[in-house]
């Protein structure tokens, strides 16, 4: 076994191994709030200093440090419409990472609890090459693994969700709301990824190409901060309520109170 792998010999070490991947997550959303919250003050922050550059005699910045100097000259350089692109793109950027973030966990989760129990992942084809490649029982188990993580990955999170309670019986107490907001953020992170195109082709009188603008050319997908907040709120809550669902119903045992403390850091310590 690498220094890299995981033991996954006793109960307690999946219990470790699930911590991994609920403060894994945790992490990533701290590294993505820090980015975040600075991305909100340099907004704040370029227009009030190229302001009040302007109001500076060339004389004067000549007295400041150099390094000053230099930081100043480029917010002075920054244009209006680079300003409004940089508005635009960074809540869409954190958003599209926050909704990557909670889909990783959901694959995580998938493929860690089917470790745990392989008869749960049904039917699942392996290529006979890969049955013929593999050196152990072990080998082609991962490769259905992986195979399978792979398949609900295209299902919508609502459909994982339903597969999770169906598979593993895991009572995850998301309400309407929540789900409603799963689905409508992966929509829309669907939408910036997928179509941030403005046009509409189609065809008239039989064989005429026409077109039609649906969408502003330099904000085809508005997306706010609070959007981006709302989003990020919504899958702490359901990260949460699967990990304490992983925990109680499947491990048997009660989280480490480190990773209590992340939890309660999710639960609580939101976004606002």
């Amino acid at each position: 076994m690498s220094n890299n792998e995981k033991s996954v010999d006793s109960s307690d070490e999946h219990s470790k191994l699930w911590s991994l991947v609920v403060v894994s997550y945790a992490q990533s959303v701290l590294r993505a709030g820090e980015a975040q919250l600075l991305s909100l003050l340099l907004g704040a922050c370029i227009p009030a200093l190229a302001s009040g550059l302007s109001k500076v005699a060339p004389d004067d910045m000549k007295s400041f440090p150099e390094e000053l100097q230099s930081g100043l000259s480029l917010i002075s350089r920054t244009k209006p419409k680079e300003y409004d692109a940089f508005r635009y793109v960074a809540p869409l950027s954190f958003l599209v990472y926050y909704v990557s973030l909670f889909d990783t966990f959901l694959q995580d989760t998938i493929e860690f609890l089917l470790c745990l129990h392989p008869n749960a992942i049904g039917d699942s084809h392996v290529d006979f090459q890969d049955v013929l490649k593999a050196g152990t029982r072990d080998d082609v188990l991962n490769t259905a693994i992986r195979n399978k993580v792979r398949e609900i990955g295209f299902l919508s999170f609502s459909e994982r969700l339903q597969w999770l309670r169906k598979r593993f019986g895991l009572n995850i107490a998301l309400t309407e709301k929540a789900q409603s907001e799963l689905s409508h953020y992966a929509n829309v992170r669907n939408t910036v990824v997928h179509d941030q195109g403005y046009f509409d082709f189609r065809i008239v009188d039989g064989n005429r190409v026409v077109v039609q603008q649906r969408g502003c050319p330099r904000h085809p997908t508005v997306i706010t901060h609070d959007n981006v907040v709302s989003a990020t709120n919504a899958f702490s809550d359901a990260v949460v309520l699967i990990s304490q669902a992983v925990f109680e119903q499947v491990l048997k045992t009660n989280p480490h109170d480190a990773v209590k403390g992340v939890l309660d850091v999710l639960r609580k310590g939101k976004v606002g």
